[in-house]
């Protein structure tokens, strides 16, 4: 196990590669003060944010470095604060900058030869609006977000919502009903995410990973396990050791149940480590319990109406 500590922050052109100098020279400013500033009209820094968000930053870029260059097969950054809601022009929903969204730009720049096409899988229980903005019209990027209908932000996430010029289809998003279980995330990943994947080949895989669709999380009505997670990291492993070299990058994101979310995270790094439950999760029992884990009819024909758009096989109502 190798722990990728030595990093720095990311340079401010390097962050304007991804939102625009006016929005990135507005944090500065504003970090500068004792009482901070605002991102957006509720997305509150303090004294000293810019420097913090611009670690984060850093500190992905550095782990993407590490798995292009074959130092490491994988890569998990524990980093604050997240980023999948950051447009190119505003923060949102805490987030400041878009760690993924701006190191896709960066290996793709720096790496020309090895990664030109980017998928980058969005299991956040929220839209990762930010994430879509910011290449809604790139079709060298993949998008994919799972998330809760309407959770955050109200009003994105539609399956309509699929990229446009030659992106079209490049951008998918899988709006899942309040109350989706295991059953339903295995049905969108077997059906949608991984086949969207293996159709569009890329050459790595950045992955948005919130564990705020869990069923002790306070902003989310979804109802996963740590073994879900885990399940949903093997499944993206496996694809990356398809598809692109083992290349798989993950980025924290939410997740606000502080008793469950290690249970979660420490699933899925135990995936990447090829190790099996080796800390175990006290909860696991009353989470697979709950009612509701199994696939439901509503759920299936979400899933359904995502294949139909993406021109996927559909799947079959059992």
């Amino acid at each position: 196990m190798t722990h990728l500590k030595e990093f720095e922050a990311a340079p401010k052109e390097i962050i304007e590669m991804n939102h625009s100098k006016e929005y990135v020279d507005s944090i500065i400013a504003q970090s500068s003060r004792t009482e901070g500033g605002y991102a957006d009209d509720i997305t509150t820094f303090s004294q000293y944010g810019y420097d913090i968000a611009a670690l984060a930053v850093g500190g992905v870029l550095h782990a993407g470095e590490q798995v292009v260059e074959g130092k490491v097969d994988c890569a998990y950054v524990l980093c604050r604060p997240p980023g999948h809601h950051a447009v190119p022009t505003a923060g949102m929903g805490f987030c400041i900058f878009n760690n993924i969204a701006i190191a896709a730009r960066y290996l793709r720049s720096k790496y020309p030869d090895k990664i030109r096409k980017v998928a980058i899988v969005d299991y956040d229980v929220h839209h990762g609006n930010g994430t879509q903005d910011s290449f809604y019209s790139d079709d060298n990027v993949l998008f994919i977000s799972i998330h809760q209908d309407r959770n955050f932000p109200l009003n994105t996430g539609f399956i309509e919502e699929d990229g446009e010029g030659n992106a079209k289809g490049t951008n998918i998003n899988i709006p899942l009903p309040p109350g989706s279980g295991s059953g339903a995330y295995k049905c969108a990943f077997d059906t949608v995410v991984i086949p969207a994947l293996n159709r569009f080949g890329p050459d790595i895989i950045l992955v948005s990973s919130g564990f705020d669709a869990s069923y002790m999380d306070p902003l989310s009505a979804m109802i996963l396990s740590s073994e879900d997670f885990g399940d949903m990291a093997k499944a993206l492993l496996n694809a990356a050791e398809r598809l692109c070299e083992n290349r798989i990058l993950y980025s924290h994101e939410g997740g606000y149940s502080d008793l469950y979310v290690p249970f979660c995270g420490v699933r899925v790094v135990e995936e990447m480590l090829g190790m099996k439950e080796v800390i175990a999760d006290p909860l696991l029992s009353d989470a697979k319990g709950w009612a509701g884990q199994e696939l439901m009819l509503h759920q299936f024909e979400v899933i359904d109406k995502v294949c139909k758009h993406h021109n996927l096989e559909r799947p079959i109502w059992k």
